[in-house]
């Protein structure tokens, strides 16, 4: 545990134009960690810090030599994320506003709210994952999380910006060297993207054995160019594996724009001085001011480009002077590739000033649907419990989840698309109750209801919205069949909106058939009239 009673400042050197602090708390093991905070300063905005909690505790104290600035506790932070073993936000008996987003950079981490106190999030909770608000209030409005499905094999890196522009976050350790300075920018793909605005900056990565004179490969990335009007030229080169500026040296190559078309450029083999050869795309880029997706697959056949994971032409080995991602003779540890600048030495003014988000090298020539699949997304919703006597104060007229569990009280309109169930885990006895201001159950959900004959959970809405037919689970196993009649009260509300689709709700798991069921609305409660119809046939002759 690291326990900070004085001032922490996220950016205090007056050097830091192109440096980057990043703070780990967990390392993903079950041990986890502990991070004690007082309110956060900085001393200067430039620069980029990150923190992250990956099976951590942030502790926010509410105690040290500052105030929160702005209202944001952790003023000064540019990232706060967290890792696939999740993280949890320990208010202890705190006010605390958070003034940035929480990000993931891997789907389905827990994100937890404990203690009492309240955490107010500002920005929109895009979570694919838990949502577990085990004390206190969180007020947040809970958004969909874009989500890649599947990930293409054979990452050589990747930087994906969502923590800071030199962290390879495929795995293998290629973590690169930033000179001069860099903004962070809302990103496509993810919560950051990078901005090359001074035109003097370089992110570059240093080679090695693998990447080094490798002849099949893949440059895949998202950009965002300011204009769509200037020739190819050193201001457009976005990704480069050229050394220096005086020299064209065997087997270097880059990407740059040429108008409103992306170029590749390679010198080849060359038995004395070698001379550039380029290949233009047949189609051109969206235009300028937004993110649009380019890659280019490699191979010794030659090149295929690709924009927004069309097709924009191809070019041979021959005429492209057989294009490698790096010199095979280049010494290793020297710069392998790098982005943002025309050049990998040291960097000079009348550079790249456009964005790059998401930088990916292949080790190998992707397929078209494999160039699809890096771009594909899809909306992927959060599941939520709240813990008794926790809240979750939902912000905004659309908040939508998956599932929702527990035994505390959510405040503010919330939708269910799957599956509610009140009680705080599986093993929770019958009588669980579950509180909400305005629920939602969309088309097809599923309210699992544990009944016993002295307690059943119940649902308590203010406004409840019945969406469409539904499933009502018992959860009973096959040979536990409830015998007689009972009447039982599923959910109460003050107004209801669809009562008319209750007729179309059903029983299941109900632990073997011989029975019936209604399911409908009266007097401020939905109820279940069940009866057994099983019982004994005597043939008297």
């Amino acid at each position: 545990m690291l326990d900070v009673t004085g001032r922490w400042n996220w950016m205090g050197e007056s050097n830091n134009l192109g440096r980057v602090n990043s703070v780990f708390v967990g390392d993903g093991s079950p041990a986890g960690a502990t991070l004690r905070l007082p309110p956060t300063v900085q001393t200067r905005a430039d620069g980029w810090s990150t923190l992250a909690l990956n099976g951590g505790t942030l502790v926010t104290t509410g105690q040290g030599l500052g105030t929160p600035v702005g209202g944001n506790y952790l003023y000064g932070l540019k990232q706060f994320y967290v890792g696939p073993a999740g993280g949890t936000f320990d208010t202890a008996g705190q006010a605390i506003a958070l003034a940035l987003p929480v990000g993931a950079d891997a789907p389905g981490g827990t994100f937890a709210k404990a203690g009492t106190g309240t955490l107010a999030l500002t920005e929109p909770l895009r979570w694919d994952g838990l949502i577990d608000v085990q004390g206190g209030v969180l007020n947040a409005a809970l958004g969909t999380a874009s989500v890649r499905q599947t990930e293409v094999p054979d990452l050589l890196a990747r930087y994906s910006m969502e923590n800071g522009s030199l962290y390879d976050s495929s795995g293998n350790g290629r973590h690169a060297v930033q000179r001069g300075a860099l903004d962070y920018v809302a990103g496509t793909n993810g919560l950051t993207g990078v901005r090359f605005a001074t035109g003097i900056s370089s992110v570059c990565t240093p080679l090695d054995a693998e990447c080094r004179g490798l002849s099949s490969f893949t440059v895949a990335l998202w950009l965002w160019v300011n204009n769509v009007t200037a020739g190819a030229a050193t201001p457009t080169t976005f990704f480069t594996t050229r050394a220096t500026n005086g020299t064209n040296g065997p087997y270097e190559m880059m990407l740059r724009m040429n108008t409103n078309k992306v170029r590749i450029m390679s010198t080849g083999s060359s038995m004395g001085v070698s001379a550039w050869s380029s290949f233009d795309t047949t189609g051109t880029v969206p235009g300028p001011n937004q993110w649009f997706h380019v890659a280019y697959v490699v191979s010794p056949a030659g090149v295929t480009a690709y924009i927004n994971g069309q097709p924009a032409g191809t070019s041979t080995a021959a005429a492209m002077k057989t294009t490698l991602l790096t010199p095979p003779d280049r010494p290793l540890g020297d710069f392998g590739f790098g982005f943002g600048h025309y050049h990998l030495a040291t960097p000079q003014t009348g550079q790249f000033t456009g964005r790059l988000d998401d930088v990916r090298v292949y080790g190998r020539a992707l397929s078209q649907a494999e160039v699809q699949q890096v771009i594909d997304t899809a909306d992927a919703l959060p599941d939520l419990r709240v813990a008794g006597g926790a809240t979750l104060a939902a912000q905004g007229a659309t908040n939508t989840v998956r599932t929702l569990s527990g035994e505390g009280y959510v405040s503010g309109a919330l939708t269910v698309r799957d599956r509610v169930s009140a009680g705080d885990d599986a093993g929770t006895p019958a009588g669980a109750t579950l509180m909400a201001e305005q629920l939602t159950l969309a088309p097809d959900a599923v309210y699992a209801w544990s009944w016993s004959p002295s307690a059943h959970d119940m649902l308590l809405a203010g406004d409840l919205v019945i969406g469409g037919a539904g499933t009502l689970d018992l959860g009973r196993a096959e040979g536990e069949l409830i015998n007689g009649s009972f009447r039982a009260v599923l959910m109460t509300y003050d107004t209801l909106t669809g009562a008319e689709h209750l007729s179309g709700w059903t029983l299941v798991n109900a632990g073997g058939k011989g029975y019936n069921a209604v399911i409908k609305a009266e007097n401020g409660e939905v109820v279940l009239e069940y009866e057994s119809t099983r019982g004994s046939l005597l043939w008297l002759k």
